[in-house]
């Protein structure tokens, strides 16, 4: 399968996905799964930039919510990626960009859920 026909199946399987997630509260895969396809999109987008699209399926189901919940504030938590690491090392790069962002102090009780006293 060519790259442009691999981003457009990925952008329309994600699109699904957002919608049964996000629209009617019916996941059809798991969370790993998804970000899987979400992962795939994003290294095709970055491998060919010409297949780049700002109104991406990624980005639709950010913006997507379930009926009858409060909207999400538009401010990207650093603790917003915390679900999207699957390794030790990316979550390394978490805790170090959250401590350049909220200090040391924060970030080292984000990841070891300890306060200093």
């Amino acid at each position: 399968m060519k790259p442009a026909e691999r981003v457009a199946w990925l952008r329309e399987e994600l699109a699904r996905h957002n919608d049964a997630y996000f629209t009617n509260d019916a996941p059809l895969i798991p969370d790993a799964d998804y970000d899987a396809l979400a992962r795939e999109l994003r290294a095709l987008e970055a491998e060919h930039p010409e297949l780049s699209d700002e109104t991406s399926s990624l980005e639709e189901g950010r913006r997507s919510r379930i009926s009858g919940l409060p909207a999400r504030s538009s401010t990207r938590s650093p603790c917003s990626v915390w679900t999207m690491s699957f390794d030790v090392d990316e979550l390394r790069a978490w805790a170090e960009r959250g401590a350049k962002t909220l200090g040391e102090d924060v970030a080292d009780t984000l990841v070891r859920g300890r306060t200093k006293n």
